[in-house]
C-alpha cells in the first residue's frame, strides 16, 4: 500500500496574457482527486500582464498563490516558482493545458514507488488535426515537456533550475532534464499522469518561427552534444533534410527557366507542394489559403535555414552548466 500522504506537491504554472486558458487550467488542477491538503498551486506571470487580475479575483479564497515578476520569459517564471515552492516535489504545467483528475495522484504514486528517481514525465496528448494549430505530444516518454513533468525540489536547486538563456519556451525544458541525466539522475515516464494540450491556433507565417527556434537547438547541442544526438540525432536533422530538398528544387526551377524547359520547373514546383502537403504535414486539414501560405512560408524557411544555423552556430555561446 502506497502512502500518498507523504508526498506533497507544489504545482507551478507560468502564464502570459492568456486569462481564458489560465482559468480552465486552474479549474482542472483544483478538480484533482488528490487531497487539496497535499498540494499548492503557484501562478507566476509578467507584471505588465493586467489580464491576471480577473483570474486572481475569480479564484480568490481558493488557496492559489499569484505572483508577478518583471520578466516575460517562461524560464524565469518557472525558476521563481521553484524558489517559492514549499513542498519537496515541484510539478509543472502550462497555462494552456488541462491536467486530468488523476494527474497529481499518479505523479505521487511513482515518486513513492521509486524513491530513487529525480523526476516524472507524464503522458501529454492532443486531438489536433488542423494545419495551423499547434500542440506538443509525449505519448512514449523522452520528450521532456514542461507542460507535464515533476521533480524533487532539492535536485532542481542542485542543478540551478532552468537555464534562463533560452527564453523562447523551446528546449529549456529539455535542458533541465539533460542536466539531471548528465549527473546520473533517473527520470521515469508515467503513462497515467495525463495532461491534455488543447491545439492553439497559429498565424499563417508560423513556419518562420522555426528559424528563431534554431538558436535553442544550437545552444542545447553545444551544451549536451552526446545527449542531444542520443535523443534527436544530428543537429536540426529535420530542417537540414528539408533545406537540402528546397535548394535542389530551386536549382531545378532555375535550370528549367534558363533552358526554357518549363516542364522541369513545373515538376520541381509540384514536388515542393507534394512534400509539404503529403509528407511534412500529412493528415492535417486546412483550407486553400492556409495550404498556399504554408507551402510558401515553409519553403522560404527551408531556403534560409542554412544562413540562420550558421549565424547561431557562430554567435551562440554555451555557458558553464549548473
Amino acid at each position: 500500500m502506497i502512502d500518498l500522504a507523504k508526498t506533497k506537491i507544489s504545482v507551478v504554472v507560468p502564464t502570459h496574457f492568456r486569462p481564458g486558458y489560465l482559468r480552465k487550467t486552474l479549474e482542472a488542477i483544483l478538480a484533482q482527486t488528490y487531497s487539496k491538503e497535499l498540494f499548492e498551486v503557484l501562478v507566476v506571470g509578467f507584471d505588465k500582464d493586467k489580464s491576471m487580475a480577473g483570474v486572481e479575483k475569480y479564484f480568490k479564497n481558493m488557496g492559489i498563490k499569484f505572483y508577478r515578476i518583471s520578466s516575460p520569459f517562461v524560464d524565469k517564471k518557472r525558476n521563481f516558482g521553484i524558489s517559492k515552492a514549499k513542498f519537496d516535489i515541484v510539478a509543472f504545467t502550462d497555462d494552456d493545458c488541462l491536467p486530468e483528475k488523476q494527474w497529481l495522484a499518479e505523479i505521487a504514486k511513482l515518486f513513492e514507488r521509486k524513491k530513487e528517481i529525480a523526476g516524472v514525465e507524464g503522458f501529454t496528448w492532443n486531438d489536433n488535426k488542423a494545419l495551423y494549430c499547434h500542440a506538443p505530444e509525449n505519448k512514449t516518454g523522452n520528450r521532456f515537456l514542461a507542460c507535464n513533468y515533476a521533480f524533487k525540489k532539492s535536485i532542481l536547486n542542485e542543478i540551478g533550475g532552468f537555464d534562463e538563456d533560452y527564453h523562447l519556451n523551446y528546449r529549456e525544458d529539455t535542458d533541465l532534464v539533460f542536466k539531471m541525466l548528465e549527473k546520473g539522475y533517473k527520470i521515469e515516464f508515467s503513462q497515467n499522469a495525463k495532461v491534455f494540450h488543447p491545439p492553439l491556433k497559429q498565424k499563417l507565417r508560423a513556419p518562420l518561427r522555426d528559424l528563431i527556434g534554431i538558436r535553442s537547438d544550437v545552444l542545447l547541442f553545444k551544451k549536451f552534444p552526446k545527449l542531444y544526438r542520443q535523443r534527436f540525432g544530428w543537429l536540426c536533422r529535420g530542417l537540414f533534410k528539408l533545406s537540402i530538398f528546397a535548394w535542389a528544387a530551386l536549382a531545378a526551377i532555375a535550370w528549367g527557366i534558363m533552358n526554357e524547359i518549363f516542364v522541369v520547373s513545373l515538376t520541381a514546383i509540384l514536388a515542393v507542394a507534394f512534400v509539404k502537403i503529403f509528407v511534412e504535414k500529412k493528415g492535417r486539414k486546412g483550407n486553400v489559403a492556409e495550404w498556399i501560405s504554408f507551402v510558401f512560408f515553409s519553403y522560404f524557411r527551408d531556403l534560409v535555414f542554412p544562413f540562420f544555423i550558421a549565424f547561431y552556430w557562430v554567435t551562440v555561446r554555451a555557458h558553464k552548466r549548473g
